[in-house]
C-alpha cells in the first residue's frame, strides 16, 4: 500500500493514500482512548509507549511538540506515556536509525524481487542479457536470478546476496552515534555508529519479512 502512494499510476495512488489516510486516523484515535483509559492496563501503558514513540519522532524533524490536548492529558494521566517519553529523549537520540536501515533492507529486497521476476522472464529467449540491459535492470542484481524463491529457508542465500547491496546505501556519517547507558554511572555514553548495528538490524527485518512471505502477507 505504501509503495502505491509514491508509485505513477496517480489513481492508485489516491486511492492508497485515502485508505491509508483513514486508517491511520481511526488508529491514532484508537490509540488515544486506550492511553487515556482511567483502567491502568497492559494495554493502557502499551498504547502510551507508542504514542510517545510518535511524539517524539515527529519532534526530531519539526521541533518540540507543543500540544496540550490530548498531550497534557496524557502527560498527567498515562506513566507509560511520560515515562517512554522521558526514557526516549534521553537515552534513544537515535530512535528512527533503526527505521532508516529497516527501509533500506526492505527496499533493497523488493527491487532484488522485481528484477529477478523480470530477469527469469527475459532468460526463456536467447540473447536476454542484451534485452536486460536495454530495460535497464540493473546488473547487479542479475545474481537474483538464480537464487530460489524468498522465504524463511532461503533467506540465509538472500541475505548474503542483499547485505553488500544494502550496505553500499548506508551511510554511517549521517546516523546519529549510538545512546547507551551506564549502568554504573547513570550516566549516558555515546559511541560512532559500528557496521554490526546496521547488519543485525537488517538482517533481523529481512527475516521478519521472510516470514511475512511464507504467511502469504509480503510479496
Amino acid at each position: 500500500m505504501l509503495d502505491r502512494v509514491e508509485g505513477a499510476d496517480e489513481k492508485a495512488a489516491q486511492a492508497a493514500r485515502g485508505e491509508l489516510q483513514t486508517l491511520f486516523l481511526n488508529l491514532g484515535g484508537q490509540l488515544l482512548r486506550v492511553a487515556l483509559s482511567k483502567k491502568d492496563s497492559d494495554a493502557n501503558q502499551w498504547a502510551g509507549r507508542v504514542l510517545a514513540d510518535i511524539f517524539v519522532g515527529i519532534g526530531k524533524y519539526v521541533g518540540k511538540v507543543r500540544i496540550k490536548k490530548p498531550y497534557g492529558k496524557l502527560t498527567e494521566t498515562n506513566a507509560a506515556f511520560r515515562n517512554e517519553k522521558k526514557l526516549i529523549g534521553k537515552l534513544r537520540t537515535d530512535l528512527l536509525f533503526p527505521a532508516q536501515v529497516r527501509a533500506i533492507a526492505q527496499r533493497e529486497l523488493k527491487q532484488a524481487l522485481n528484477c529477478r521476476k523480470r530477469l527469469m522472464l527475459l532468460s526463456t529467449v536467447k540473447g536476454w542479457e542484451k534485452t536486460a540491459k536495454k530495460e535497464k535492470i540493473p546488473q547487479e542484481y542479475w545474481p537474483a536470478m538464480k537464487l530460489p524463491e524468498f522465504s524463511m529457508e532461503s533467506e540465509p542465500k538472500w541475505w548474503e546476496f542483499l547485505w553488500p547491496l544494502i550496505q553500499n546505501e548506508i551511510d554511517l556519517s549521517k546516523l546519529p552515534p549510538l545512546a547507551q547507558h551506564d549502568l554504573t554511572t547513570g550516566g549516558i555514553k555515546r559511541r560512532e555508529r559500528y557496521l554490526s548495528d546496521c547488519q543485525k538490524t537488517a538482517r533481523d527485518h529481512l527475516k521478519a519479512l521472510a516470514k511475512l512471505r511464507d504467511e502469504g502477507v509480503f510479496f
